[in-house]
């Protein structure tokens, strides 16, 4: 039989992950598409592709489609260093 492998001790109780958790909140997906997902630059024939329900919760909430390349990677970075402060907070191994 395969032994486990054995992990590192936590450093935090469950409490205060918890309460770590609350005080440092995971960078928000939606906000991020709503603040760099402007639809006005969206070419003319994918947004006609869109009815006309889409195109208002479009103009409310942004599009994913319109996040650039550059912008995914501002993204990418937000949560890479969330996820480095979570683990060293967690005691997990990164």
């Amino acid at each position: 039989m395969i032994e486990p492998l054995p992990r590192a001790p936590a450093i935090a109780s469950a409490g205060e992950y918890e309460q770590w958790l609350a005080e440092n909140p995971a960078p928000d997906l939606q906000v991020f598409v709503r603040q760099y997902g402007d639809w006005r630059p969206l070419p003319p024939d994918v947004w006609a592709s869109f009815t006309p329900q889409q195109q208002e919760r479009i103009k409310a909430n942004g599009s994913y489609r319109a996040v650039t390349p550059a912008d995914w990677a501002r993204w990418d970075h937000r949560m890479a260093d969330w996820q480095a402060r979570r683990r060293l907070r967690s005691g997990s191994a990164p």
